[in-house]
């Protein structure tokens, strides 16, 4: 149900031997989602593969509605990210509470952004959110991390350095034990620094994807 929005109840009592007695009708409106301050929505992707992701999106207290969307990269840099969000902004899927849905049928070797946006009570927008993916490489399993990039050092201390042992460009990809993507960067050389220092210390999963395959390793963070 919309929140904020007057219904009408129906109930038509029906006694023994069928009988219909007079309808019963009741006016109630839905209380009033979110604030007055600021709408902001955390956007996360998981269990991504070459068709598939799970885009999780949640709405702060101040939100009211929100919507989201998926719209791949190089169609989105055409049309700039204005535009992106207007798109979304008019989906006819209003969102009230946080929304878990696997999107099916993605392009492999893809990237695309998800997208959400969100408005308060006073039905002014928010702030956007935009995280970037990439699909995998269709039938191309994970090859050992050492013919394709090495880490250094470890373990660190939130700073560290990805070499690409055949490649020039990728996508550096990192996740927690739980799977979930902690952080994302494109790698535009074969030598880059990565500084991921905000993150707490522990076990995490880098995962390098380049024309060449893709690859996987552990990262420990010791500070």
């Amino acid at each position: 149900m919309t929140p904020g929005t007057e219904y009408t109840i129906y109930a038509l009592p029906v006694g023994a031997g069928n009988v219909f007695y007079p309808m019963q009708t009741e006016l109630s409106t839905t209380l009033q989602n979110g604030g007055t301050g600021l709408s902001t929505v955390t956007v996360e992707v998981f269990d991504i593969t070459s068709s598939e992701a799970r885009v999780v999106v949640t709405p702060n207290a101040e939100t009211a509605v929100f919507y989201d969307g998926l719209i791949e990269k190089a169609y989105a840099d055409s049309i700039g990210m204005d535009s992106c969000i207007a798109i979304v902004k008019a989906s006819p899927y209003p969102l009230y509470s946080t929304d878990n849905w696997t999107w099916m049928s993605l392009t492999p070797n893809t990237t695309y952004y998800a997208i959400g946006i969100g408005k308060n009570a006073n039905d002014i927008w928010g702030d956007s959110t935009v995280i970037e993916f990439t699909t995998l490489t269709n039938g191309l399993s994970e090859i050992n991390s050492s013919n394709l990039f090495s880490v250094y050092p470890m373990p660190c201390n939130g700073k560290f350095n990805v070499d690409l042992n055949a490649a020039t460009a990728g996508q550096m990809q990192l996740f927690d034990l739980n799977g979930r993507m902690v952080y994302s960067e494109i790698i535009t050389g074969a030598h880059t620094e990565i500084n991921v220092s905000a993150l707490n210390d522990g076990c995490y999963f880098i995962r390098i994807i380049s024309e060449n395959g893709v690859g996987s390793q552990k990262l420990i963070i010791k500070k």
